[in-house]
């Protein structure tokens, strides 16, 4: 009703969460209205305008000077809106945006059941995008490694569009590839034959350098098009040069076997929500560093491109996940929640498909899996992903050796809170040979534990080791990390998590956040403002000592 302009408003700054904008609203879940204003120069007359919003959670609507110009209803990925016939010419316009944080049952993550607190607002960057008619709408970047001798093939997959198609216009497509003064360069004609039309650029590199997590090395592209000798478009990237493979029980990271040390990491920070600035994201991941940290899954769901950016140039291995999380049997069996999850699913390839650092795509987390209604859901999620992508696909699973659905994937994805919620880390370790057991009847696969640990209170120690301080949550680590780095058919554990974050206060299991000491979930290595626990260390000499073990008993496979 507000978007022809909003009255009473105050001021807030774009991106953030509302919730820590104002105490008073902090657990405000609902219905909030943004506008702001801008000039349309004459300049911008022909051309594309488009709007893209980062992330607005959860369900959004866009107007442009009091008419509707687009809804989006996914809280954690990147769209765009095309505004160019709404814009007034020379004058100032009108954005509205309404922001609903309410979520349903059939929502996706849904309703209140989240393990992890739901912000509301605008909270990621939003840009006003000005592009020519004659322009790359999309590419996207591959590459085949030979290792003896060793050489690589960088492809370029674009998609060139000019809404004047006359063959009158000569159009050509230029790749270039360079790093440290080297430079590779190639040239392909363009005959648009429809408005969209796909073109693809193969770049022969001998003796590549190739990337890893102990040495990022990445090359810089650039794309340009050109229409009749002249630039009308360029695109800049990075790209690193790998290889990511399974072979049997090992995941292969350029022909070598690679131990996943990670870390689960949640978008929250105390001051700023899930708005975290990009010196703070460096920050975290620099910790990691410290702690031998090589593999980061970005839960629950897909994260903000600065961490993937950083990730790329810092040397991290990703697992981006959807927030399909908790779903019941029920839920996986209705086919919009499966149209939704595909949806997450097209919307988090197509930001991030040109990242290095993003090795696996992960479907949801501790969803009815051991269900048939549940392995038909990871079926068909599978067999969308594959279309879009070649990365490896794997789910989080909290079913072990009863989960159903586990010779669908890649590797097998666990999640095991043995000696803390229930059981002891010894029943761990009996499920997970049963898991084992399960997966060579189909077939030799990778386990990877995606989420264990406990929880401890920051400064809470002693010679005892009583539930909930430091001292047991180093005791627990320790051995999950000794023991999957004993055994062969564990490919990687990641520690649930690094730092401590705020849950959902409201979720329908009562029981769990009253368990949950100031409305936190304390898992972390570190605290909220980034404290270390005694935990820190202890991953830290673990971490180092399993990359050691990994390095010393593989060599390169011709």
């Amino acid at each position: 009703m507000w978007f022809n302009g909003i009255p009473m408003s105050e001021d807030i700054m774009v991106p953030s969460v509302w919730n820590v904008h104002n105490p008073e609203i902090f657990y405000y879940s609902g219905v909030a209205w943004y506008s702001t204003t801008f000039f349309c120069p004459a300049e911008w007359d022909g051309q594309r305008t488009t709007l893209l919003f980062n992330g607005i959670n959860q369900k959004a609507k866009i107007w442009i000077n009091g008419r509707l110009a687009g809804t989006h209803d996914l809280g954690y990925t990147q769209f765009f809106v095309d505004v160019t016939f709404l814009l007034k010419i020379s004058k100032t316009n009108l954005l509205v945006v309404q922001v609903d944080v309410r979520t349903q049952e059939d929502d996706l993550p849904p309703s209140t059941r989240t393990d992890w607190f739901t912000y509301g607002g605008i909270f990621r960057k939003v840009y006003l995008q000005i592009m020519p008619t004659c322009r790359i709408v999309d590419y996207k970047v591959t590459n085949k490694i030979t290792y003896n001798p060793l050489s690589a093939k960088i492809t370029i997959t674009m998609k060139i569009t000019d809404t004047e198609t006359s063959r009158k216009h000569a159009r050509e497509i230029m790749v270039d590839f360079s790093r440290e003064g080297a430079t590779w360069k190639e040239k392909v004609p363009v005959e648009l034959m429809e408005e969209n039309s796909s073109y693809e650029i193969t770049v022969p590199i001998q003796n590549p350098v190739l990337w890893n997590p102990t040495n990022p090395v990445l090359y810089d592209g650039v794309i340009t098009l050109l229409k009749d000798n002249f630039q009308v478009d360029r695109l800049t990237f990075q790209w690193g040069i790998r290889e990511i493979r399974v072979e049997g029980k090992r995941i292969l990271l350029n022909n070598k076997t690679t131990a996943l040390c990670g870390i689960n990491w949640i978008e929250d920070q105390p001051y700023f929500g899930a708005t975290i600035p990009t010196r703070l994201v460096y920050y975290d991941l620099m910790m990691m560093k410290r702690a031998g940290i090589n593999c980061i899954r970005a839960g629950h769901c897909p994260t903000d491109e600065n961490l993937i950016k950083l990730a790329d140039r810092l040397g991290f291995l990703v697992i981006e996940e959807i927030p399909a999380w908790g779903l019941t049997e029920s839920q996986m069996s209705d086919s919009k929640m499966l149209q939704k999850a595909k949806q997450y699913v097209n919307e988090m390839i197509q930001r991030d498909k040109n990242h290095p650092c993003i090795f696996a795509w992960c479907l949801g987390s501790d969803c009815a899996t051991d269900t048939q209604g549940g392995r038909k859901f990871i079926a068909h999620l599978v067999e969308h992903t594959r279309k879009l992508d070649d990365r490896l696909i794997t789910f989080c699973s909290s079913k072990m050796s009863a989960d159903i659905s586990l010779d669908l994937v890649d590797f097998a994805g666990l999640m095991t809170f043995y000696g803390w919620y229930t059981g002891t880390v010894e029943d761990f370790i009996v499920e997970a040979e049963k898991v084992a057991e399960k997966l060579h009847e189909s077939g030799e696969r990778p386990i990877v534990i995606l989420g264990f640990g406990g929880d401890a209170i920051y400064g809470y120690r002693g010679p005892e080791y009583p539930r909930w301080s430091e001292n047991f949550q180093s005791y627990l680590l320790e051995q999950y990390i000794l023991h999957m780095s004993s055994v062969d058919h564990f490919s990687g554990g990641l520690v649930f998590c690094f730092q401590d974050y705020r849950i959902n206060p409201f979720t329908t299991d009562t029981q769990l956040w009253r368990e949950r000491p100031r409305e936190y979930c304390n898992k972390g290595i570190v605290d909220e403002y980034r404290r270390p626990k005694m935990s820190f260390d202890i991953v830290r000499k673990l971490f180092l000592q399993w990359h050691k073990k990994c390095e010393a008993k593989d060599q390169p496979r011709k």
